[in-house]
């Protein structure tokens, strides 16, 4: 992998862990909300009970799920060993696990599971240039950090309201939006260095004999 390579997958890990630290952040530890405490918090939240408010956990599930899809998609196409491979699927696996609880839709989740496997494939039978690799890299960084932080701007007016003043935004949002720009800036970095070249193709390969 070349260093934007490695950068963007970083970068796309980063965003993951924005989701475990604080986004709404409060002296009472009690009233501190990781990104992973909203996914449960708005079902409880009136607003979007009534539907005052328009929020989903999905959004919120985004940078988990595009990291998956990546610990997937690089198991396919990278060289390594067995070992190496099954550890990516299984924190692939995990990262679905700790989706799971906030979703409770299993038609999603099949879904989910069935582009972990599609990912898993693709690129081993594709193995596509690197050029290719990177677009698809600074693509799902911004597929993950986007629709968290847009969904959290949707319903900071309403934790406004509940908290009975402003609330204070947690350094998770922050981590957050500095990974999706990250994600931006070495896409287009990447974009300026990096050239088309041959790909190998497992497929063809075959053919060839």
């Amino acid at each position: 992998m070349k260093w934007y390579e490695r950068s963007l997958v970083a970068l796309i890990a980063l965003s993951a862990l924005a989701m475990w630290l604080p986004w709404v952040w409060h002296r009472a530890a009690a009233l501190v909300l990781t990104g992973l405490d909203l996914h449960e918090f708005i079902r409880f939240m009136g607003e979007v009970r009534t539907g005052q408010v328009r929020a989903s956990a999905l959004p919120l599930c985004a940078p988990l799920l595009v990291l998956a899809l990546t610990l997937a998609g690089i198991a396919g196409c990278s060289h390594w060993t067995v070992y190496g491979k099954g550890t990516a699927l299984a924190l692939a696996a995990w990262l679905v696990a700790v989706i799971y609880p906030p979703l409770e839709q299993p038609k999603v989740l099949a879904t989910i599971w069935l582009l972990l496997l599609a990912a898993f494939v693709a690129m081993v039978f594709i193995h596509p240039a690197a050029c290719f690799r990177v677009a698809l890299l600074a693509i799902a960084g911004l597929a993950a950090s986007v629709p968290p932080l847009v969904q959290f701007l949707v319903l900071l007016p309403a934790l406004d309201r509940l908290y009975g003043r402003p609330v204070t935004v947690g350094v998770g949002f922050y981590l957050e939006a500095a990974s999706g720009l990250g994600c931006l800036v070495v896409g287009l970095a990447a974009g300026a260095v990096c050239r088309p070249g041959r790909h190998f193709s497992a497929a063809a390969a075959i053919r060839q004999g």
